[in-house]
């Protein structure tokens, strides 16, 4: 294809001094303009360059569809629309090395410097500080403008492991507001390193909702696929606002330690989700559960009973269970987790709960078992005390929400029943022989298990121990 591009400048050659010094430099190619000086030495050797450049402000998008070349469509439309930057500079045909360096790229800065040995297969060495950048912006979207869903059709195009592989070196970056992954991060500081086939950021520590962030990612590009390996430490995080900008919904109040290590598939958001896999863990505390006030649910237990089975309504964001302590612990297995162990107390409940959150189907099966305690417990009769389910099933983000009166009543009915069930047993084996003997004939005679025992054992050891006194006469 025909390339429209010009360059002019005003030309001073020394052969004496091997050197030529281009004054007023301006290359013009399609909407690209950069304009600076330029001294060149070693004419006739290994070249090396001194000079200036500015780059006046352009659209990366707009050159790229000028040159023929594919243009990936990004979440943000506006993204690869603007960029501008001025440098100093030294180098030679296979090096660079930028200072000063200033960019400014879509809606981010960057301030720092950046160095490049052998072009073919570049060594970087870099420091930068950025005001703010945001990565979701750049995320790849196929052809359709709505968001795909699973099970859908729409497919994405993949992120490419050749943007986190032909690469060696690293640097550092100092960021004042991150976001990613829907997930914003403030006075970010993280370590960038590559050995050509892979990239790890570590360490990476910042601010994040109201607590602090340390963890280590790595991401291998050795294969056809992009796969990602994390471990995140989160101490301090205020989980509403946290879960609100991860999830879309916030489910969970309160001051919370979250610990995750986690691999996943990078080719698509589709991926990442199913590919999921790893550990996760949580503790917060003076915090409430939101989308159902448990205690206010139960209670409504004694009404029905004797009229139906369960007591259904759906989730509700005015609705709160408040807890002194949530712990819970649990495993990620392509996109599933899965937890056994959650463990809320508080001055009138104790629960626990298990159940799987499907982030593939966007789907919810969880049981909390609740035990309303102290005042809230009084009006309860057979059921104060035992655990009253409540399942959680449907939509993840908006689940229905029913407490199963009859498995209630069946716990009550179970232990009462294992308490008589362990009386008896006692007795039997001849237990508290004393009070059996205080109960009377009339008793007994009504008990017909316990006249046949009686006539089994009792009528035969009275018999035995009169045989046994005539044998001794």
């Amino acid at each position: 294809m025909d390339i429209d591009a010009t360059i002019t400048a005003n030309a001073d050659i020394d052969r004496t001094k091997d050197q030529a010094i281009l004054s007023d430099f301006a290359l013009q190619l399609y909407g690209l303009a950069v304009t600076g000086d330029l001294t060149v030495t070693s004419l006739s050797a290994a070249r090396s360059f001194t000079g200036q450049l500015n780059v006046a402000e352009f659209s990366p998008k707009a050159l790229m569809q000028d040159l023929g070349l594919d243009v990936q469509q990004t979440k943000n439309g506006d993204a690869l629309t603007s960029l501008r930057a001025d440098m100093k500079f030294t180098g030679s045909d296979d090096s660079a090395d930028m200072q000063n360096l200033s960019v400014k790229f879509d809606q981010s800065t960057f301030n720092g410097k950046l160095k490049i040995v052998n072009f073919d297969f570049p060594k970087l060495a870099f420091d930068f500080k950025v005001d703010r950048l945001n990565l979701d912006d750049y995320s790849p979207v196929g052809e359709s403008t709505s968001q795909s869903s699973p099970g859908s059709g729409a497919e994405e195009s993949d992120l490419s492991v050749d943007l986190f592989r032909g690469f060696t070196g690293g640097g550092s970056f100092s960021i004042s507001e991150l976001i990613v992954a829907g997930l914003t991060a403030t006075n970010v500081n993280l370590k960038m390193s590559s050995d050509g086939k892979s990239v790890r950021f570590s360490p990476v520590d910042a601010n994040f909702y109201g607590g602090k962030h340390e963890g280590d990612i790595t991401i291998d590009a050795s294969g056809t696929r992009p796969l990602m390996t994390a471990n995140h430490g989160i101490s301090g995080v205020q989980a509403e606002d946290f879960l609100n900008d991860l999830t879309g919904t916030a489910r969970l109040e309160g001051t919370g330690d979250f610990f995750l290590q986690i691999k996943t598939d990078l080719s698509n958001s589709r991926s990442v989700i199913e590919a999921l896999s790893g550990d996760i863990g949580m503790s917060v505390l003076n915090g409430a559960f939101v989308g159902i006030n448990v205690t206010d649910t139960i209670g409504a237990v004694k009404a029905a009973l004797g009229k139906q089975s369960e007591i259904v309504s759906e989730s509700d964001q005015s609705q709160k269970t408040e807890f002194a302590e949530l712990t819970m612990s649990g495993v990620f297995d392509r996109g599933v987790l899965n937890s056994d162990d959650l463990l809320m107390q508080s001055p009138l409940l104790r629960a626990t709960g298990k159940g799987n959150f499907n982030f593939v189907e966007e789907s919810i099966d969880y049981v909390l078992k609740p035990v309303l305690i102290g005042d809230a417990a009084e009006n309860l009769g057979d059921l104060k005390g035992i655990p009253i389910p409540v399942k959680m099933s449907g939509n993840l983000y908006e689940p229905a929400i029913r407490v199963d009166i009859v498995a209630a009543l069946a716990a009550s009915q179970k232990e009462k029943v294992t308490k008589k069930a362990d009386e008896y047993i006692g007795k039997l084996l001849g237990g508290d022989k004393d009070a059996d003997d205080a109960e009377g004939d009339s008793t007994k005679e009504t008990d017909v298990a316990s006249s046949l025992l009686n006539s089994v054992f009792g009528k035969k050891k009275k018999s035995d121990k009169k045989k046994d006194d005539d044998g001794g006469a």
